[in-house]
């Protein structure tokens, strides 16, 4: 049984065997494989990892004479290649960021979402980084794009867009955007930024003196036909002369000659010969074409000797141009010369007729002493300051205010304030100077100075307006000097007047009423007891002396209404609405017995002194109702404000006023009717006015004789 079954097991066993020796020869087989090309394949795997990371330098090395080792032998030969031309790649780029940090501009790329992704260094030094921030985030601190912004335009219409912006540095810009693709296919902004601002600047100054040239000049004219009007027709003619001329030859307005120049035997000048002319020439100088061409100078224009002629041969004989005005005696007029050289031996002269010129600049010669004095007159000067090139002008009445020769030296800021007296210096420094901190367009200062020749302290009021450019920056300051020291002593003297008014008001209020009521009194107790006792003389004597002693007393008390008037006291808010009801409430017994109707508009609240406006409304109403006509008094006071002011109007259908006697109304104690005709002291409306000039206004009537009366009175508002 054992040997039936002893070639199967030898045959198990043998197939045993050859499977154990072909898994074997097969490890083997792949292990060599896997050496052969899995190792040199994977070593290419990761080489190309290693250089598409950015090292080109790596280098596969496969020594390997097969096609892998061919493979990995062209993969480095690749690699240097890239190698060369990523860094020709990279100093292209290096070039070309270089020139763009060196453009006078500013480039930068925008994305859709507002990110600057490339700004070159003109941007960064004028704006800085963005730091990551969005171009409105950290150009302007704002939290949402631009409404002005005109960046994005590209994107819509997918063409470049032209505009112009003002950036926060307060600069002007001309932009130009273009669409731009990435390299990724997202879509970019392309923007480039030009500083403009100072070609805007000059644009300005250039526009502003262009005006203040056409002012000025306009100024001149209006000055020039007062003063002249024959001057007025030598100019209408010469426009006729000038429109025939242009009809006839176009732009031909200049008279050219040509000439040759005439020798003696020693070759030195002695003369020229005109050899051509153009037809301006025979009406600038009335000598014909036919008379003029091939004459000698000498004798055409009858001097005996060429005009001109040492000009004239130093031209010819150097070929350097010249110019030159002159005045012509034989035809009486001024020319202007222009002389160039077109060939050796020869000449040619353009000229112009600059007669009317020269007048002119007589005329405005004269025009300017003539402001000069009454600037000296008025004790006015003016001067002027460009800031941008720092340079200041005086006019001659300001050297003069200053106790200097006119134009004595170059004016300087520096001179000015060392002129001012020292306590008023650091205050008048810092007025100017704050205006142009504080951007304001004006300032007004009153201050002391000292006169150099002579030491004598004088005061001034200054006044200064501020100009600017189109972006808002001031450049330049205008102002005008005004010697007010006898306007000063004036109010000095002013100040002792009141101080004597008070003074007597004072005594008025003391030492005359006192006596005064004993007179009323006693005079008031004699008319008592012995009125119609007496004969008809002492009763009428008796009437005298109370009426008298009574309109003594409300004189008195006008004056002394009339002196309290104050304009030192505190101001408080004042509801003239409240006034008119207080003045109407203490005249109801008037009012009623008059049947007098009071209508009025809103009244404004103001600043002031309510028993003031109180005073001033009780008059003029009280004129209105006393002053009427046959019909019943009709009253209505009414206010509009105006720019910066409140203008008052109150209205009556009384008696009116003859119109020469409306200025004479407002002086004190005068009156336009007989006391039995119309009761009062004429104080009334003086103290009105005396009230409206405390507080800054004005007051003025307008009346039609026996149809009524406007009376207007104006209260500034505090700015």
């Amino acid at each position: 049984m054992r040997e039936a079954f002893a070639d199967a097991t030898n045959l198990r066993n043998l197939t045993v065997v050859i499977l154990i020796v072909t898994f074997i020869l097969g490890s083997i087989i792949v292990f060599f494989i896997a050496q052969t090309f899995s190792k040199p394949i994977k070593k290419l795997s990761e080489g190309a990892e290693i250089i598409g990371s950015g090292d080109m330098d790596y280098s596969v090395g496969t020594k390997q004479k097969d096609e892998i080792g061919q493979l990995s032998r062209a993969f480095d030969k690749m690699t240097i290649d890239l190698k060369k031309h990523h860094k020709a790649l990279e100093f292209e780029r290096k070039r070309f960021n270089e020139v763009l940090d060196m453009l006078p501009a500013y480039v930068v790329l925008i994305t859709t979402d507002y990110h600057v992704t490339f700004a070159n260094r003109f941007f960064e030094e004028r704006f800085g980084k963005s730091g990551g921030k969005r171009c409105y985030e950290y150009l302007f601190k704002r939290n949402e794009p631009c409404e002005n912004c005109e960046t994005f335009k590209v994107l819509k219409n997918n063409k470049p867009h032209h505009w112009e912006w003002l950036g926060p540095d307060n600069h002007n810009y001309d932009i130009y955007d273009f669409p731009f693709i990435d390299a990724d296919g997202s879509s970019l902004i392309l923007e480039m930024g030009i500083d403009i601002t100072e070609q805007k600047q000059a644009k300005e100054i250039i526009k502003q003196t262009n005006e203040m040239l056409e002012q000025r000049v306009e100024e001149r004219t209006l000055q020039l036909k007062d003063i002249n009007i024959r001057l007025e027709s030598e100019i209408k003619e010469r426009r006729q002369i000038e429109e025939k001329l242009l009809n006839l030859y176009a732009s031909m307005t200049e008279g050219v000659v040509l000439h040759d120049v005439v020798y003696d035997e020693t070759g030195k000048v002695v003369d020229y010969i005109i050899t051509d002319v153009n037809p301006a020439f025979s009406s600038i100088t009335g000598l014909t074409k036919e008379i003029a061409i091939g004459k000698k100078a000498s004798k055409l224009y009858g001097t005996g000797k060429p005009p001109y002629l040492d000009v004239y041969a130093r031209v010819a004989a150097s070929g350097n141009p010249e110019s030159f005005e002159t005045y012509f005696t034989p035809m009486e007029k001024h020319f202007s010369i222009s002389v160039f050289s077109p060939g050796k031996g020869k000449f040619a002269t353009v000229f112009q007729d600059i007669t009317e010129r020269k007048r002119t600049e007589i005329i405005l010669q004269e025009s300017e002493q003539r402001l000069n004095l009454a600037q000296e007159i008025s004790h006015l000067g003016s001067w002027e300051l460009d800031i941008t090139n720092n340079k200041l002008s005086w006019s001659d009445e300001v050297y003069r205010i200053f106790g200097l020769k006119p134009q004595e030296f170059a004016a300087t800021y520096q001179a000015f304030l060392e002129m001012i007296h020292p306590d008023d210096r650091v205050a008048v420094d810092y007025a100017y100077s704050s205006s142009l901190r504080e951007g304001k367009d004006n300032y007004e200062i009153e201050h002391r100075i000292i006169r150099k020749s002579t030491g004598e302290i004088r005061f001034v009021h200054e006044k200064c307006e501020h100009f600017r450019d189109e972006s808002g920056k001031i450049i330049r300051s205008v102002g005008m000097v005004q010697d007010v020291t006898e306007r000063k002593k004036a109010e000095v003297e002013l100040k002792h007047s009141n101080e004597n008014l008070e003074q007597f008001a004072y005594v008025a209020s003391h030492d005359l009423q006192e006596p005064l009521r004993m007179m009323a009194s006693y005079s008031q107790l004699l008319e008592h007891r012995y009125k119609n006792k007496l004969d008809k003389d002492a009763n009428e004597f008796i009437d005298f002396i109370v009426d008298g002693a009574k309109r003594m007393q409300k004189l008195i008390n006008d004056l002394l209404a009339y002196a309290r008037i104050d304009s030192k006291k505190s101001a408080v808010e004042v509801d003239c609405n409240s006034v008119l009801g207080k003045v109407i409430n203490s005249m109801r017994i008037s009012i009623e017995q008059n049947e007098a109707i009071i209508t009025n508009d809103e009244l404004p609240r103001l600043l002031g002194n309510e028993s003031n406006f109180i005073q001033l409304f009780q008059n003029l109403i009280g004129n209105a109702i006393k002053f009427r006509s046959k019909e019943s008094p009709r009253i209505h006071v009414g206010a509009k404000k105006r720019s910066n002011e409140w203008l008052f109007v109150i209205k009556d259908n009384g008696i009116g006023i003859e119109p020469q006697y409306k200025d004479r109304i407002f002086l004190i104690f005068q009156r336009l009717h007989a006391r039995h005709e119309y009761s009062g002291t004429g104080i009334g409306l003086s103290i009105c006015r005396k009230i409206v000039e405390t507080l800054g206004g004005k007051i003025w009537v307008e009346s039609e004789y026996g149809k009524g009366s406007t009376f207007y009175f104006t209260i500034p508002t505090p700015v």
